[in-house]
């Protein structure tokens, strides 16, 4: 598939799930790199080839629970695909495939949009950076199970580590260890604080990206909408502050040399 084509296909999912929300009154928003596209391009970002939504954690488990069954569309998360690595939800396009650096058993079926939960956050400074720092030491640990390439090529440089990378798929093979009971670990992290009456929230399901990537509660107080690709979407109200967050100066450009997306597959028509 081409750049277009990808981009046409998530479009259509994204359209679909804005379709479904809208029908049951389920809470969500453009995220990162969607939003960030939306505010400066009224669109994707040029370079850039994905979408992401975020949603409070009860309306993302409310999408789980009353997502439509069709031949269509599937929402993968951890709860319904044994090999799912990852702490938040996938929309697929079920018509696509996808190949990732992924080994084989953890392939995700096609072009997706992410949705992301947003769980509660600490108030105090140091017990966030804590916490965003077990969250990262338990995300590699899944990386190295089931996407050791993404990893960087220091893991393969030596042989020692060509053994130790075997030894750990075989671990994952037999579930002595495995990137399923890490994700399920991530996911009871993330919602660690949604208990606590906090101040801050964000996507903790990310939240290897540190404490920086939280919002104040308040950015999420009610919502807008802006363009994107045509239509209107929701963005949370306060999307400035969320944005400056994420990016600093979010509407200079990059240099030339990193407008280039950051993601590794190759798309595919059934």
């Amino acid at each position: 598939m081409s750049l277009s084509e990808i981009k046409e296909r998530s479009l259509l999912v994204l359209k679909f799930v804005d379709k479904v929300c809208k029908d049951r009154g389920i809470t969500y928003y453009l995220a990162a790199g969607t939003l960030l596209g939306a505010v400066r391009h009224k669109g994707f970002i040029p370079w850039d080839d994905d979408i992401d939504i975020m949603m409070p954690r009860s309306d993302y488990e409310r999408l789980i629970r009353e997502f439509p069954v069709n031949d269509d569309f599937e929402f993968m998360t951890l709860h319904n695909c044994q090999h799912f690595p990852f702490a938040f939800g996938k929309i697929i396009d079920l018509k696509t495939l996808k190949k990732e650096p992924l080994r084989k058993k953890y392939q995700n079926q096609g072009v997706e949009i992410d949705v992301f939960p947003i769980d509660n956050y600490p108030d105090d400074l140091k017990e966030a950076e804590e916490w965003c720092n077990t969250i990262k030491k338990t995300q590699d640990k899944m990386l190295r199970i089931c996407a050791p390439y993404a990893m960087g090529r220091n893991l393969f440089r030596t042989i020692v580590k060509n053994i130790i990378v075997a030894l750990v798929h075989l671990l994952d093979d037999i579930k002595i260890v495995s990137a399923h009971r890490l994700v399920i670990q991530l996911d009871k992290l993330s919602q660690k604080y949604n208990s606590q009456v906090t101040h801050y929230c964000g996507i903790a399901a990310i939240a290897a990206y540190g404490v920086k990537k939280r919002n104040r509660n308040d950015v999420f107080s009610g919502k807008a909408f802006l363009e994107f690709e045509g239509n209107n979407y929701p963005v949370p109200i306060g999307y400035d502050e969320y944005l400056t967050d994420y990016y600093g100066d979010y509407m200079k450009l990059p240099p030339v040399e990193k407008r280039q997306t950051h993601h590794l597959y190759k798309a595919f028509w059934k």
